[in-house]
């Protein structure tokens, strides 16, 4: 009987958790920006508590970080927006190289497989696809996105506020939740957590800082357009473990196939921009963070899939942080 017992429980349980996980991805919108919100303040808190050590008062602390961060959100997003109205003045001439390359290209391979295949019927076959019905579905799609943002914004910005504006007086309202007996517990699993959050992100931050300036001046100094652009897309999409830096090298290696008509400077920043992940990947992150975080490949796979797939890009960038986060409450 006991046995049956702990059986339904241990069903109950899964189901439980698999309520949870289904929530959580139908309130995307509202725990996403939540999520997000508590990620920063958590990342500033030390900040907070070293300004108020050295007597800051606290109506000067939480409204100078409040406006430092929503500024460093402004800039990238003022970066991303110009850089985007540049690619779309440059459409034309990318459009231009895009055919000569895939004419050489068909030609290449009728050359070689003895085949007549014609690069005009395939040109026109793809630029159908970029009739003005498709244009103005994704211009349709684009603008639900950014209203999306705004909105999303505005949550964060509102959530964020709130919880930094908390910052100062954590210990008390942590102890307060666990009561009496469980306060100084909860207080040190807090912490616990808060640590290994933090010094991830920070550690973090930084190899993808340097690994976005390496690409940044690796595209300058051949040559390559948009280089800002995918130094930043390196340092966002790197937070994704595994497969991040993969995606944010293959455009700028495209966009080197498109500019030069000579194949070695394109074999050259290729390797210059794997060789940098392998380095980067296999000697200095492991160095940097090695006993950082305690979870190994699987663990950050498995998280990588389940919160991919519950609040997609966003879940797959914060993946590490919400395995760890889960594992230290477990």
């Amino acid at each position: 009987m006991e046995k049956h017992t702990r059986t339904i429980k241990n069903i109950m349980i899964l189901f439980l958790i698999v309520v949870v996980f289904l929530i959580m991805g139908a309130l995307s919108k509202i725990l996403i920006p939540l999520f997000l919100a508590i990620l920063f303040a958590l990342m500033f808190q030390p900040i907070v508590n070293g300004m108020r050590h050295i007597k800051f008062p606290v109506f000067i602390i939480i409204p100078l970080i409040y406006i430092i961060t929503l500024g460093g959100v402004y800039l990238v997003s003022s970066v991303m927006y110009s850089t985007g109205v540049t690619i779309a003045d440059e459409l034309p001439y990318l459009g231009e190289k895009f055919t000569e390359k895939l004419t050489a290209g068909v030609k290449l391979y009728n050359d070689i497989t003895g085949s007549h295949v014609k690069a005009n019927n395939l040109v026109n076959n793809i630029m159908k696809q970029v009739d003005r019905a498709t244009i103005a579905q994704y211009a349709g799609m684009a603008a639900s996105r950014i209203t999306s943002f705004t909105s999303d914004f505005v949550m964060f910005a509102l959530y964020y506020f709130l919880i930094l504006a908390g910052m100062p007086r954590y210990k008390e309202f942590v102890r307060f939740v666990g009561g009496e007996k469980n306060g100084d517990t909860l207080l040190e699993n807090y912490e616990k957590i808060h640590k290994s959050i933090v010094n991830y992100m920070i550690y973090k931050s930084l190899i993808n800082l340097f690994l976005g300036a390496c690409v940044y001046f690796i595209c300058i100094f051949f040559g390559i357009k948009f280089a800002l652009f995918w130094g930043f897309l390196m340092f966002i999409f790197h937070f994704i473990p595994t497969v991040g830096a993969v995606v944010a090298t293959v455009p700028p290696i495209l966009m080197a196939l498109l500019q030069f008509d000579n194949l070695a400077p394109v074999l050259i920043i290729v390797i210059a921009l794997f060789g940098l992940q392998f380095v980067v990947g296999n000697i200095l992150e492991p160095k940097l963070m090695g006993k950082q975080l305690k979870i190994n490949t699987v663990s950050v796979l498995f998280g990588l899939v389940l919160w991919g797939s519950i609040w997609g890009v966003v879940g797959m960038l914060l993946s590490v942080p919400l395995m760890v986060l889960m594992k230290l409450i477990l």
